[in-house]
């Protein structure tokens, strides 16, 4: 797969998209960063800083889109 670089700190949690072309990376209360990854170019689509932190992650069934709360 190889290495996705954007964290500073942990990572709470991950989630690939339903049809596995995107992942969702979560930082932990330290890092606080928000990634989506393009899976097939391994770069990353989109990042934000969160202010609270993410209890739990959804997608929508064809991966359209993607939930979060906290």
């Amino acid at each position: 797969f190889g290495v996705l670089k954007g964290h500073k700190l942990c990572i709470e949690g991950l989630m690939f998209s339903p049809n596995m072309k995107h992942l969702v990376s979560i930082g932990d209360e330290h890092d606080k960063g928000l990634f989506v990854w393009d899976i097939e170019w391994k770069c990353v689509i989109t990042c934000n800083k969160l202010s609270k932190t993410v209890s739990c992650l959804a997608f929508e069934e064809t991966g359209a889109y993607f939930i979060t709360g906290g």
